[in-house]
Formats: structure tokens, C-alpha cells, sequence
């Protein structure tokens, strides 16, 4: 038996030494099967699976009157599949009012309509005149632009805060709507 298999293994190696130092002409041979020509007359037709565009958009808004609630919205190209994977919330209040909610949402997506993100936004600390709550949060949200479709970033408070000023960033990339 283990004369059989010592006899087995000898000849595989002597295959694969074989194949790595045989005659040039064997290779050339393989390498012309598989070779393409690719012409200008005849080029070789070639298809991007997956093209995509990085994207990054902003919003900001400030409520001049004591109030609870902070949204602002990006509007999603025409045409085109956002793939929401970094959301970036920042919101200052006055000082002790806390965000206790924060969300985006995909408004008139027709693939998944209304669909909506909890983001948690943690108080970071306390400025000179007002509170920070800030927080950057990896997600995963699809929202098609088809003319009428915005992510919506909205930030409710604790209580009703005069310092009422959100900023919200969302990176990712585009595709072309299938």
C-alpha cells in the first residue's frame, strides 16, 4: 500500500515539474488558445458590472423659535440610486436640552417608501453658550431619485430649546437606477 501511493505521488511530481519546466512551445500553444484580439475594427466589447459615483451631500438648518424638533432634507439626484453608508449628525441645543431621538428617512422612495433609520446622536458635551450632541453612525439606506425623493435628517429634543441648529452629512455612492 505504501509502496502504491509512494509510486502515485512520484508521478504527480513529476507532472507538475514537469509542466513548470517543459518546452517553451507547449505553453505557447495553451497561451494562443486563450489569446483575444482586441482591434479597433473589432474591439472587444467590455461591460461596467457596477459603475458607480462617490456622493456626499449636506443639509443644515437653524429654527429661530423654541421649538422640540429640527429637520433638514438632501434631495437625491434624478435618475440615480443613492446608497446611503455614513450618516453624520450634528445638533447644538440650549444648555440641558438633550436629543432623544434622531432619524433619517428615504421620502418617496419607490423602492422601499418611507423607509427610516434610528440614529442614536449621544450628547458630546457643552459649549459656551449651548450643548453639542454629535455622532457618526455607519448604516445601509437605498433611496432612488426619481424627481421627488429626499432624505430627510430630523432630531427631536428633550424639551423645547431656543439653540436649535442641526447639521447632517450622508456619504456614499451612486448607481444609475436599473
Amino acid at each position: 500500500m505504501r509502496r502504491t501511493l509512494a509510486v502515485i505521488l512520484g508521478a504527480g511530481l513529476l507532472v507538475v515539474v514537469g509542466a513548470m519546466f517543459g518546452p517553451r512551445a507547449a505553453h505557447a500553444i495553451v497561451a494562443t488558445l486563450v489569446q483575444v484580439a482586441n482591434t479597433t475594427s473589432n474591439p472587444v466589447p467590455v461591460n461596467d458590472v457596477a459603475p458607480f459615483q462617490m456622493f456626499q451631500a449636506s443639509c443644515q438648518n437653524t429654527v429661530p423659535i423654541r421649538d422640540n424638533i429640527n429637520t433638514c432634507a438632501i434631495v437625491v439626484p434624478v435618475g440615480k440610486r443613492f446608497v446611503v453608508q455614513t450618516v453624520s449628525v450634528h445638533a447644538n441645543t440650549d444648555v440641558g436640552v438633550r436629543v432623544i431621538q434622531g432619524t433619517i428617512t428615504a421620502f418617496g422612495n419607490l423602492v422601499n417608501p418611507d423607509a427610516i433609520l434610528w440614529l442614536g446622536v449621544p450628547f458630546t458635551g457643552t459649549g459656551p453658550r449651548s450643548d453639542i450632541s454629535q455622532a457618526t453612525q455607519e448604516v445601509r439606506l437605498y433611496a432612488d431619485g426619481n424627481g421627488s425623493t429626499t432624505l430627510d435628517c430630523e432630531v427631536l429634543y428633550s424639551a423645547d430649546t431656543l439653540t436649535n441648529d442641526l447639521n447632517c452629512t450622508v456619504v456614499g455612492y451612486l448607481v444609475n437606477v436599473p
